[in-house]
This record gives C-alpha cells, structure tokens and sequence, in this order.
C-alpha cells in the first residue's frame, strides 16, 4: 500500500440472517468497521415497526450525521472499489445538490432488489429524472444513499445492486440542472451524470421510506 492510500477493508457478513432487524446488526458492524471503531445500535436511534423488524424484502441505508458524497466515495473505495467519478478533479459528487447531507444520522428502507424499481424502468415504465419527480408521495434514494445499499448488500449477500441496470438519483443535481446516476461496469463503479430529459429503458430509480428518528 503506497503512503496516503486508504487501508483496504475485507467485511464479509454472509452469515446475516433474512429479517431486516438482522441487516440493521450488519449495518452496525459495517459502520463500526468503516469508521474505525465507532459502535452504534439503530435500534435506539431510530424508530421501526415490528413489521418492518420482521421483513426480509427491505434492507437499510444509513447516512450518518455530517456523511458527504466524499464520504461515500470514500468508503467505497476502502473496501477495494475502484470508483471512477466524472469531474473529479473538479468538485466531483459534491458539486451535486444533497452533497452534504444532514447535521443528524437518516436511515431509509428500501427494496432488497438489485434492479431499481419495476415501475420505474424497463419499455413501458421508464422515465426520466424530470419524470420520476413528478410521481406524487415517492421518496428515490440519492447517491449516497445507493452507495450505502450497495456496500451492505454486497457484504451479506455478495451480489452489487445494478449489475446490469442504471439507478438514477433524480434529486441529486449540478446547477445547470444534469442529474447523478450509478452504476457497475465489470468490478468498478461508476458516479457520472446525465440529462434530467433523456428516458433511457435500461435507467431506473429506488423509492425508499425514511425511518423517523427516536425523539
């Protein structure tokens, strides 16, 4: 490892039981791991149903307070991703809007799928970022968020989510109003941007619920 190179992470959960309230014990151990020590218990953070505890079609995503698009970045590529970000070297995800992320930790729940949405892509329902922040009382998951997931499901399942697929962050966008996409190209991943207009069939987007904090 040459100076100043992230240490190279090897985190395998495979033995993580179905039920979400198990994938929220990897999140924990993931997050301890990732940030160098730092324990936390979801559970006492954030408040779930027990439909949800008991649900093995969703999986978490978890931004942690002050977590950036860099971060994320970041992560990925301590546990041995190459990322390839398009204008790097000119600001890269944090020119995105919601680069920033909150002052307090927010978790989501989403499908554990490793396609976006059925409704949102594919010959008959593919649309574009303008499109998909049209349909009402939908929350898609942004580019950290995906990047989360995508580090999780990787780690219990071994499978990256969007293998074949594009998942658009349609709220995720540079000023001039191009919009953040992810996907994988063999063993690396790709953070790059497209047009907000343009439908492309092999494009979708994830809807998630956010989990309320514990007041």
């Amino acid at each position: 490892m040459k100076v100043g190179e992230p240490q190279i992470i090897a985190l395998n959960l495979r033995q993580t039981g179905p039920t979400l309230a198990e994938w929220l014990k990897a999140r924990e151990e993931l997050h301890k791991v990732l940030t160098g020590g730092e324990k936390i218990i979801l559970r006492d953070i954030f408040v779930f149903t027990d439909e949800e505890l008991a649900s093995t079609t969703i999986m978490p995503s978890l931004r942690p307070a002050g977590a950036t698009n860099q971060t994320a970045v970041e992560w990925k590529r301590r546990m041995g991703v190459t990322v390839f970000v398009e204008g790097e070297d000119k600001g890269g995800v944090m020119r995105y809007k919601h680069s920033k992320g909150l002052f307090v930790p927010e978790l989501y729940l989403l499908n554990r799928s490793v396609r976006p949405d059925e409704d949102t892509i594919g010959n008959k329902n593919a649309k574009s970022p303008d499109g998909l922040i049209q349909v009402p009382n939908k929350l898609l998951i942004g580019l950290f968020g995906w990047c989360d997931a995508d580090s999780l499901h990787f780690a219990v399942t071994g499978k990256h989510l969007d293998p074949d697929t594009v998942c658009w962050f349609p709220h995720d966008r540079f000023p001039g109003g191009k919009v953040a996409r992810g996907y994988w190209f063999g063993r690396k991943v790709n953070l790059y941007w497209y047009y907000a207009d343009f439908c492309l069939l092999c494009c979708g987007a994830r809807s998630a619920k956010k989990v309320p904090l514990k007041t």
